[in-house]
């Protein structure tokens, strides 16, 4: 039977005039690659969020392949070598590790949270000798920032910070991405700013941010800025056109300027959309406190950015109240593929999973994720959530 017409959508876009007109702007500007509007866009971005060195790329799962591939080629981190990730997020803040040929090693959240528990990661980093991390701020909660800062240090751990449900979230005041080497984000059309694909990265120093502008131009030579076919090759067999001259094995990251044009106005109106989500997620949390439902982390503590509101029935099993609430318009998740060194894409792959890995296990058969959008009829969304909760509470 088809669901009804959505009424509490797990993500959506604001999008208005402003998008259209600088999108049709730089469609007759010509310039559609990666041009000055993608420059102009990565500015705005560290300076509307007091970041570092920013560098756009076609996606945030791109964002991590990349960052995870700029710490090996700077020597930060060697094939080999072990990389915690959570067992509890989405895959592309865990593949990426597998893929650069470096152990993941899968360690559990803390007890009725999203977010990585840090005192596991530090046991982790005891026991196992962990060389980097690849971190999320799960679903715009943000980690202990100060923690995992004096982790940092004391282990000597590289570390990204992967942002990209978490855009505008703080920890006493400090953004997150400060403590990582690299920080990542997204701008897919339901996360918190949007380019309808994209991501960015952001750089603690110049030679990151080289490393990582370079990798998502092919392995180009950024910096070079001498004539044309006057590139330095030496002795070797190939023509000093500096377009087709490759230090690394990189990739075609790039974001388009269409795109970029789109995130500039995107970010004029950011502090309107994440004041809508935060009133959004109150919302529905009273409504799910309502109805007995244990409430995930602390969605709504200072500093958080609600990306989507994550809680275990405690009236009904999950997947009879998900498919009560998909048949009433109310779009739901489960929790983003936990637990991802269960999947079957890591079968046969090589991982260490950090016992006792219980919590995320718990999680990935009983959590589940409702959405807090920012443009939505929030009397009609939450009236309809409780009946649907309602209903599904009801014996059969």
């Amino acid at each position: 039977m088809p669901p009804t017409d959505v009424v509490l959508p797990f993500g959506r876009p604001t999008l208005g005039l402003e998008e259209e007109q600088a999108l049709l702007h730089a469609f007759r500007a010509g310039d559609l690659a990666t041009g000055s509007i993608v420059r102009t866009f990565e500015q705005a971005f560290e300076s509307t969020f007091s970041l570092g060195r920013a560098i756009a790329v076609s996606s945030g799962s791109m964002a991590n392949l990349l960052a995870v591939f700029v710490l090996l080629e700077t020597g930060r981190l060697a094939t080999g070598d072990r990389v915690a990730v959570s067992g509890a997020t989405f895959l592309t803040a865990a593949a990426p590790v597998s893929v650069a040929g470096l152990v993941p090693v899968f360690i559990d959240t803390g007890p009725d949270d999203v977010n990585m528990s840090l005192s596991a990661l530090e046991a982790a980093c005891e026991r196992y000798q962990i060389a980097g991390a690849l971190i999320p701020h799960a679903l715009g909660q943000p980690l202990d920032l100060d923690r995992l800062e004096r982790i940092k240090r004391r282990y000597g751990v590289v570390v990204i910070e992967d942002c990209c449900e978490t855009l505008g979230a703080t920890w006493r005041a400090r953004p997150v991405g400060t403590v990582g080497d690299l920080a990542t984000f997204s701008f897919y059309a339901g996360h918190h700013l949007t380019t309808a694909e994209g991501g960015m990265i952001v750089a603690a120093n110049e030679e990151l941010h080289e490393c990582a502008a370079s990798l998502r131009s092919f392995g180009r030579d950024v910096t070079y800025a001498g004539a044309r076919f006057a590139f330095p090759v030496g002795a070797r067999p190939v023509m000093p056109d500096e377009r087709y001259v490759y230090l690394r094995l990189g990739f075609n990251a790039k974001l388009t300027d269409l795109q970029a044009a789109i995130g500039v106005e995107q970010l004029k109106r950011v502090e309107t959309v994440l004041r809508a989500r935060r009133a959004t997620a109150r919302a529905v949390c009273e409504v799910l406190v309502a109805h007995d439902a244990k409430l995930l982390g602390t969605p709504l503590a200072p500093g958080a950015e609600p990306f989507a509101i994550a809680f275990v029935p405690t009236r009904r099993d999950s997947v009879t109240l998900a498919r009560a609430l998909e048949r009433e318009g109310i779009e739901v998740r489960s929790l983003l593929g936990a637990s991802l060194p269960h999947q079957a894409c890591y079968d046969g792959r090589a991982k260490i999973i950090v016992e006792s890995y219980q919590n995320a296990i718990e999680l990935s058969r009983r959590a589940l994720l409702i959405g807090c959008p920012p443009v939505v009829d929030l009397a009609t969304a939450t009236a309809v959530l409780d009946f649907a909760l309602a209903s599904a509470e009801e014996p059969e």
